[in-house]
């Protein structure tokens, strides 16, 4: 639904991840949720939580959004401002679509206006009808239900620095929350991250800007 740093879109896309092999899916570290939206099908349940208020207050707006709000959402030039809305919501996800894989919603239109302009509004249509009734948590990853699921945990990676709600996450307890999760676990990281037996993923230069180091994804999935 909108660009984010570190967004596992294009991996998912490409078969990285194995599909869940449950009929929940839960997102403790949610960001734009791109492995739900792609494996979702009707009568699953999808729980999404994440620290940041502005990534819930995003993906509120979108479950409570109609098509009409949608499509009526405006298209600005590039370097140009970005309008504020009447729903604080509308205005970061115009900051997160309008730019490329930003941490955070930008105030000014980066180049993907002229993708969105040209393509419009409405191929985003069928992914907004899919959330209506997902499950939308802002909270720690803990605050997650304990149940059985397949668990899709893409955290702030432990070298990185961007993300401010995943600066003081004790990767130790993280790893101890993901071993002991009931069903099907699939964990995201960079490959030579400790904290879990990760294996070498895939160079994933798709969604990581060059400067990055931090291209090497990993993965740990518990079956």
């Amino acid at each position: 639904m909108f660009e984010y740093y570190g967004g596992k879109g294009n991996l998912v896309r490409w078969g990285y991840y194995p599909p869940p092999a449950h009929s929940t899916i839960i997102e403790p570290f949610c960001g734009a949720a791109r492995y739900s939206l792609f494996y979702y099908r009707p009568g699953m349940r999808v729980i999404l939580i994440d620290a940041n208020p502005i990534i819930i207050s995003v993906w509120e707006w979108l479950k409570s959004a109609s098509e009409e709000d949608f499509l009526a959402l405006p298209f600005v030039e590039h370097g140009e401002e970005i309008p504020r809305q009447d729903h604080p919501g509308a205005t970061a996800f115009l900051g997160f679509a309008l730019n490329q894989g930003s941490e955070s919603p930008r105030n000014v239109a980066g180049k993907y206006t002229d993708r969105i302009r040209k393509l419009g509004w409405s191929r985003y249509l069928h992914n907004l009808r899919k959330i209506k009734t997902w499950e939308i948590i802002c909270g720690d990853y803990t605050d997650a239900p304990d149940i059985d699921a397949t668990w899709f945990v893409d955290p702030p990676y432990s070298k990185q620095s961007r993300y401010p709600y995943g600066r003081d996450i004790d990767y130790s307890l993280l790893a101890d929350f993901c071993q002991s999760r009931c069903g099907q676990v699939i964990v995201c990281e960079n490959s030579d991250a400790m904290w879990l037996p990760f294996r070498y993923l895939v160079d994933n230069k798709a969604t990581q800007r060059k400067s990055s180091k931090l291209r090497n994804e990993g993965v740990w999935i518990n079956s």
